[in-house]
């Protein structure tokens, strides 16, 4: 006659081995794993980047115009608002990457040497790496720089305090929104624990300068003549942004590493969601489901 407890054994083992085995397998395919994670992980965070980058202020939140006052004046660049795509939009981008890849590939056979179309290409990669890596590089700077020199911060009280470049101080609001004149001003530029930190004058205005060279913008006036001028504003963050990008671009080409080769695609779909905005989340699902066709199309079929 079998023995139950024997039998329960038995399966309570079996049950322990094949636990073994999913474990003893799940670890073989480790690497796999780990650059399934990294490669889901990487792609959330440009998404997650390049949607929030893409953010547009509404026409209904402009401030409004004071009749007389404005008249005759353009809107700051940042109050401009951007377009973004529509349905018909949706539809063309895929079919516009397909005319352009069969474009390129009759191209290649009608060329008998395509080393003119790779060099063409490799310099305009080579231009839109700088761009994006600097564009992303610049909007990174920008972020650290407000943390770290805020134009406006509270505390853990809820009191606001408003930073006065002019007179090199932060100004503490009333519930009004009005200047507090019974509170004593503080003179450094720095937010929250940091602004309770004693600094000698030396060190406080230097630390003032430090501000303004990363705050203040510059206007750069450029003029050809007979053809026409124009006037473009930047900040110390933007020439920052491009140096650094023009030396990443610069090693990846000398040195063919792959995480610069990383580093250059995110970019690049960072600065590709800096200009596409969809007004809807219908619209965005139609372009992603309308790129995942050409891509089985133009990839696996073609």
């Amino acid at each position: 006659m079998p023995n139950a407890t024997g039998d329960v054994a038995l399966g309570s083992n079996a049950t322990a081995d094949a636990s073994t085995s999913q474990v003893v397998g799940l670890f073989a395919h480790w690497d796999h794993l780990v650059l399934t994670a990294q490669i889901t992980v990487s792609a959330m965070t440009i998404i997650w980047l390049g949607a929030n980058s893409s953010l547009r202020r509404p026409p209904s939140a402009a401030p409004a115009k004071v009749e007389g006052k404005d008249k005759g004046k353009k809107p700051p660049k940042e109050d401009r608002f951007s377009e973004g795509f529509v349905a018909s939009d949706a539809i063309l981008v895929p079919l516009l990457a397909g005319v352009v890849l069969v474009g390129l590939y009759y191209l290649i056979k009608w060329m008998q040497d395509p080393d003119l179309l790779n060099k063409i290409l490799r310099a305009y990669m080579s231009v839109m790496s700088v761009a994006s890596l600097g564009k992303l590089t610049a909007d990174t700077l920008h972020l650290l720089t407000s943390l770290a020199f805020p134009s406006t911060w509270s505390d853990r009280s809820g009191r606001v305090f408003q930073v006065d470049t002019v007179r090199r101080r932060q100004i503490l609001l009333g519930v009004d929104g009005a200047a507090d004149a019974t509170a004593d001003d503080k003179k450094t530029p720095f937010p929250s624990i940091l602004s309770r930190v004693s600094l000698s004058a030396r060190t406080n205005r230097a630390v003032w300068e430090i501000r303004h060279l990363f705050i203040e913008e510059w206007s750069v006036r450029m003029a050809l003549h007979g053809v026409g001028s124009g006037t473009v504003n930047i900040k110390l963050n933007d020439i920052l942004g491009f140096v650094i990008a023009l030396l990443a671009t610069m090693a990846y080409f000398m040195t063919g590493w792959v995480w610069l080769s990383n580093i250059l695609g995110a970019a690049f779909c960072y600065a590709a969601f800096t200009m596409i905005s969809p007004t809807s989340f219908l619209i965005g699902t139609m372009v992603l489901a309308g790129l995942f066709v050409y891509d089985i199309v133009m990839v696996f079929y073609t």
